[in-house]
């Protein structure tokens, strides 16, 4: 008798599948009447943030507002960066089980003009997303989150990597290897948005011991 058991990233990648329907990549976008420019009253308020980390993850779905950027139609999303010092934030675009959110990113002024556009080589995939980080300068008060026209139409590949075990008998003899497989997601119109807020600040000194009399 021959059984096999994944655990570790492959059984959550597994269990879910199971347990909820996986939503496909969204890979033509029907959008009318969208906006020339973003509207800053829907601003996502970023957290103040951590030393960890504080996420914030917004959907992307038919319900998101519009851009027309030269003719592109995209969803789009805006945070307001808080106003702190001492922060590093990371945005981007979630890696789903079908799909993965092809992020543009623009840092925009308190009148919604933009400031500096992150180029597409600083994006890198970091755990769940492919994401940019940067720290916040003088004068920026809003991330743009809209999809990068460059990557419609195409895939995102990666490896994942699980742990396979096998028995053989009843539990008698096994062996574990690892497994890895290289999975492909559609770049979707659809998907969420992913930001996370560092805080840097540097710790206090400690204060020194207090010599007890």
């Amino acid at each position: 008798m021959k059984a096999h058991l994944l655990v570790g990233p492959a059984l959550a990648l597994a269990l879910n599948a199971c347990a909820t329907p996986v939503p496909p990549a969204v890979t033509s976008y029907t959008a009318v009447a969208c906006a020339s420019a973003p509207d800053l009253a829907r601003a996502v308020a970023l957290p103040a943030g951590k030393p960890r980390g504080e996420v914030v993850r917004t959907a992307v779905d038919g319900t998101t507002p519009c851009l027309d950027v030269a003719g592109f139609k995209t969803p789009y999303v805006v945070y307001a960066i808080p106003t702190l010092a001492n922060r590093m934030i990371d945005v981007g675009g979630a890696i789903e089980a079908a799909r993965a959110f092809p992020p543009a990113v623009s840092i925009l002024g308190a009148d919604g003009q933009p400031m500096r556009t992150l180029p597409a080589n600083q994006f890198y995939h970091r755990g769940d997303r492919v994401s940019v980080q940067f720290i916040p300068q003088e004068g920026e008060r809003y991330i743009l989150i809209t999809v990068d026209p460059a990557l419609v139409g195409t895939s995102y590949s990666a490896v994942a990597t699980g742990v396979s075990v096998t028995y053989i008998g009843v539990g008698i003899n096994s062996w574990t290897s690892g497994v890895d497989e290289t999975v492909s997601r559609g770049r979707s119109y659809h998907g969420a948005v992913l930001a996370t807020v560092y805080d840097t600040s540097p710790e206090p000194a400690s204060r020194p011991n207090r010599r007890r009399d």
